[in-house]
Parts: structure tokens; sequence; C-alpha cells
């Protein structure tokens, strides 16, 4: 879940686990960029960074154990 103020981009990330709060995210109207730290199943910080193109977005997060592609597209509402 995501909000946006302008260029600043707060919200959360769910996994099985935990929920992760959202820092630094940022939106250029293009790319959005963010950080997280999960805490389950150990402690690990990540960034990402995805492109928007439309109604879908390509791009990835990564830590220390290597980086995850990612894409999506909008749901229709």
């Amino acid at each position: 879940e995501l909000s946006c103020d302008g260029s600043v981009v707060t919200g959360t990330a769910k996994t099985d686990l935990e929920t992760i709060t959202i820092t630094d995210g940022q939106f250029d109207g293009r790319t959005f960029t963010w950080k997280m730290r999960l805490t389950e199943p150990f402690r690990m910080s990540m960034s990402g960074e995805v492109v928007v193109d439309g109604d879908s977005f390509a791009g990835g997060v990564g830590g220390m154990l290597g980086k995850s592609d990612m894409t999506g597209r909008r749901r229709g509402g």
C-alpha cells in the first residue's frame, strides 16, 4: 500500500511474516525508489527502484542476498 504526496512516497509492504514500512520513498513521475528493513526471518536492509511506463512497471529490489526483478500492471478499477 502506497501513498504519494508530491514526490514523497510512504507506505507498507506485506509479507507472510511481517508488515514492512517503506522509507525514503521518492517518485519523480517515472521512477519510484525506496528503502525498507526486514526483521523476519532475519534482519536485512533492502532498496528498490522501478520505472513506471503507462499502466505497467519494471525494476527490482535488492539487499545482501542479491537482487530480485519485479514487474507489475495496474489493476482495473
